[in-house]
């Protein structure tokens, strides 16, 4: 679930193809993506200056957390106009300035960019007052819920 200003949004770790149960494995691969429309809290935010957190035998830990940047960009654009102009069509696309995509127009974190962290590194809940050192503000709290297993865990989204 996510914690933002007192609201919780399920967040539930959808059963892959071939259930891990299946195969006596625990769900090591499974990426939890979160789009920025999701975390109202963090839109605005330069991605270089969000930080990801598991509580875990009582202290913080910083777990690692991608944000990819989106937009929405013209297929005709794309291909530097090889496409049949009768194709004037959009599409939600990750972009990169050193690619041929370009930048978002948007540099921050944004309703359509995706936030992903992988679901292993998700800790204890934390019932404490404290934040991690070099972070800001109140944190995101993100419930994770595994419905094979039955297991709950958190992550902690900070500024810094």
């Amino acid at each position: 679930m996510i914690n933002t200003k007192n609201k919780l949004f399920p967040i539930f770790l959808l059963p892959l193809f071939f259930c891990a149960s299946l195969y006596g494995q625990v769900r090591q691969e499974t990426p939890v993506v979160l789009t920025g429309d999701r975390l109202p809290d963090l839109l605005g935010v330069s991605p270089l200056k969000v930080a990801a957190f598991k509580w875990a035998n009582d202290h913080w830990q910083q777990i690692p957390v991608q944000i990819d940047e989106r937009a929405v960009k013209n297929v005709h654009l794309l291909y530097d106009g090889l496409v049949n102009d009768f194709y004037d069509v959009e599409f939600l696309v990750y972009t990169d300035p050193q690619m041929y995509t370009g930048p978002d127009e948007d540099p921050t974190f944004d309703a359509d960019d995706e936030l992903v962290f992988m679901a292993r590194d998700a800790g204890q809940k934390f019932n404490g007052a404290s934040s991690p050192p070099g972070t800001s503000g109140s944190p995101t709290e993100l419930l994770l819920s595994d419905p094979i297993t039955g297991t709950t865990s958190y992550v902690y989204l900070f500024r810094h």
